[in-house]
């Protein structure tokens, strides 16, 4: 399961607390946030996902928790602890999605092919939890020694299974390349993606792993000195934080290779067909992704369409054909905008200068200089979901040439 993504989005609902209108809507909301997380997992064995939860059993329980806690008069409520029947309560009659039988079973077994019950008849128990020894959910810049180079790098070695499924992902951009009817957009995002993808085919080396690391959305410290000279990137971030999680259609059909369109903001991807959140972030570039759809029966390629919604929603100019990588690059250099310092809110562009492929917002940054990012068009858990939605990120900092700072947050000379 996606306990992070749960966490993020939990996190950013609770910050909003003018918005949460009575306990019964946060009731409603864990529940379906923990639906969720849970449906975007399986089991470790077989690989087989939860096909329903007993999310009305779940939600009833909250309810009543919840009521009983406003009622305490004074002191400290358990809460964490008291919620654990909730979780249980969720468990308690859920059901797994089939099992497949065997394509050839044994000899003489055929009679003992059944699924004999898919329901969970032991949902667990809930520890009680001391609340004192929580670690809190947002991070602070890192105090930690970096480290060595060696270890650094060999985390984002690819296996043979990933580069296989990378194979199989500059195969289905090499058809959109060459679709008839695409436009020169999505080729040239098509394009980008090849280049990106084929450069870690041949060096057996990610650009980026998930990062395990929460968004810490206040400024972080470098060299013991508070970085607030860029409060318009903190902004940026906490709108990217809100996108965490969007899946592309066709995401989990297709073995993680989603169609680069729709995607649910609450989290996951939306049905065939239906328009999401990602066809909003490429409209705001100038671009019909629909339309594209129907005309080659995928969108365009979305990771910098994802980072100009997050410059507009912060009220940042972008550049001109915002949906290319390359033009954020041209721009930041004609506006005095481009620097190899990170910084908070800043565009991340992976690939060589004038060869720009992949960008993603600066989320963060530690002490040590190592950088989170939070990416639209990339992958999470693991290097065989690449390209499929939005998350936090990790990068190789060698991989990326430079940063498009939001104006007014350069370092003055």
């Amino acid at each position: 399961m996606s306990l992070e993504i749960f966490k993020q989005n939990m996190l950013s609902y609770m910050q909003n607390q003018p918005g949460i209108d009575s306990y019964g809507d946060f009731a409603k909301k864990l529940t379906s946030e923990y639906d969720m997380a849970v449906k975007r997992g399986f089991d470790s064995v077989n690989s087989i996902t939860v096909g329903k939860g007993n999310t009305e059993l779940m939600e009833a329980t909250l309810n009543g928790i919840l009521a009983t806690a406003l009622q305490q008069p004074s002191g400290e409520h358990p809460i964490i602890t008291n919620m654990g029947p909730a979780f249980i309560a969720y468990w308690t009659g859920a059901t797994m999605s089939a099992v497949p039988p065997p394509v050839i079973p044994s000899p003489g077994a055929v009679i003992n092919i059944a699924i004999v019950s898919s329901m969970i008849t032991n949902p667990g128990t809930w520890q009680p939890t001391d609340i004192q020894s929580l670690e809190p959910i947002l991070i602070k810049a890192s105090d930690t020694t970096t480290p060595t180079k060696k270890v650094f790098e060999d985390s984002y070695a690819l296996s043979d299974e990933d580069i296989a499924v990378k194979k199989e992902e500059v195969k289905k951009a090499t058809t959109t390349l060459n679709h008839p009817k695409a436009t020169e957009e999505q080729r040239d995002g098509a394009r980008e993606y090849i280049e990106k993808t084929q450069k870690e085919i041949d060096t057996k080396q990610a650009s980026s792993v998930e990062s395990n690391e929460p968004i810490n959305s206040t400024p972080v410290k470098i060299d013991g000195n508070t970085d607030t000279s860029c409060p318009i990137g903190l902004k940026v971030v906490e709108f990217a934080k809100k996108d965490v999680g969007i899946l592309e259609t066709g995401t989990k059909a297709n073995n993680g290779a989603g169609m680069n369109y729709g995607g649910n903001q609450a989290g996951g991807e939306t049905p065939p067909g239906k328009p999401g959140r990602i066809d909003t972030m490429v409209q705001l570039t100038g671009l019909d992704n629909q339309g594209q759809v129907r005309a080659t029966g995928e969108g365009y390629y979305w990771c910098a369409s994802a980072v100009t919604a997050w410059w507009k929603s912060a009220g940042l100019k972008t550049p001109p054909g915002s949906a290319s990588c390359k033009n954020w690059a041209i721009w930041g250099k004609k506006n005095g905008t481009y620097t190899k310092t990170p910084k908070i809110g800043a565009a991340a562009l992976y690939g060589p200068e004038g060869k720009e492929h992949h960008i993603g917002v600066v989320a963060a940054i530690s002490k040590d200089g190592k950088i989170t990012t939070i990416e639209g068009n990339t992958g999470g858990g693991g290097f065989n979901r690449n390209g499929c939605g939005c998350f936090v990120k990790t990068p190789r900092v060698s991989t990326i040439s430079g940063f498009v700072i939001p104006p007014n947050c350069m370092d003055k000379k």
